[in-house]
């Protein structure tokens, strides 16, 4: 997938490759309500760790709530990464679906952007000076990041965390592990 990811991005002439994973099959990418976030995540989680999940979710979604005031405030954000900029698993590693897409300027000036790490995280910044910031932070620190424990998910891999408003249709996707 690598391979045909870097091929696909010259041959499209697309700089940027944004990545998301979830375990359904989608052919649109959407922000979802609280409600049915709560939903998605219930189907998986213990009722005490759903609780605290979304209180936590919540709490963070207050400040990009602030920052894109546009945005429903019942509605939870879509999170991607860029490709290059995230120490996550490799998509044939992770069991669900990755999917793949880009953002024109317009789409891109309408999103956060953050640095996601326990010691070299970067805050929630917008647009494209927003992307072009967390873009040099990262390759600052990128070789001081580390992956680190979390009670339900395992890892907090470090990354670029994109926080998009909005639908995204992807361009391709590596299925779940029992499709491949």
């Amino acid at each position: 997938m690598k391979t045909y990811l870097k091929s696909w991005m010259k041959e499209h002439n697309q700089p940027l490759v944004f990545r998301h994973t979830s375990p359904y099959k989608l052919s649109v990418l959407h922000p979802l309500t609280y409600m049915d976030l709560a939903k998605s995540r219930g189907e998986d989680m213990p009722k005490p760790e759903l609780v605290n999940y979304m209180k936590t979710r919540l709490n963070t979604e207050v400040e990009y709530h602030k920052l894109l005031p546009d945005h429903p405030k019942n509605h939870s954000f879509l999170y991607a990464t860029i490709v290059g900029f995230h120490k996550m698993e490799p998509a044939s590693a992770y069991p669900g679906f990755t999917y793949y897409f880009t953002m024109n300027s317009s789409q891109i000036e309408n999103c956060l952007f953050e640095v996601i790490d326990v010691e070299h995280s970067y805050p929630a910044t917008h647009g494209l000076s927003g992307l072009e910031l967390t873009k040099r932070h990262w390759e600052r620190f990128k070789h001081q990041m580390k992956p680190t424990p979390d009670e339900w998910f395992g890892t907090i891999d470090p990354r670029v965390e994109v926080v998009i408003p909005f639908s995204v249709k992807p361009f391709g996707f590596v299925p779940q592990e029992e499709d491949r």
